[in-house]
């Protein structure tokens, strides 16, 4: 199994950058063909959304969403916490948090939390987070 940092998916993602771009692709691809995992954990995840969100790239919750639901389909991906980031995308694409926040949310419901305590508003209007 490989590991891939933000920047590495980032540049597969988006073709930004024509040379590391390539490069990205030809790894994740080789490894396909390798029939090895590549591995996306939770922090990168929430990365690549900061990344994606602001300038040059500028995506909207809704286009941050499909990237993450796209990721979830593709076989080679082995990504950390799959169910939970699943729900995370689906909660951030209609709600007004980020996404690491509906996924801090999940992960400590699923760990036995019976709520995650905030001062955020936006994560407040999730039934995942109590405001103080």
């Amino acid at each position: 199994m490989l590991g891939v940092d933000t920047n590495v998916l980032v540049r597969y993602i988006t073709g930004d950058d024509s040379v590391r771009s390539e490069i990205a692709r030809r790894a994740i691809e080789h490894a396909a063909a390798e029939r090895e995992l590549v591995r996306i954990c939770v922090p990168v995840l929430c990365e690549l959304v900061w990344v994606l969100r602001s300038p040059p790239f500028g995506y909207s919750h809704a286009e941050l969403a499909d990237t993450i639901e796209l990721l979830l389909e593709v076989d080679v991906l082995d990504i950390e916490a799959r169910d939970l980031v699943r729900t995370a995308a689906r909660h951030f694409r209609s709600g007004d948090a980020d996404f690491s926040d509906y996924l801090i949310g999940g992960l400590n419901l699923n760990s036995g939390c019976r709520t995650t305590l905030t001062f955020d508003l936006a994560a407040g209007e999730s039934d995942l987070f109590e405001v103080l």
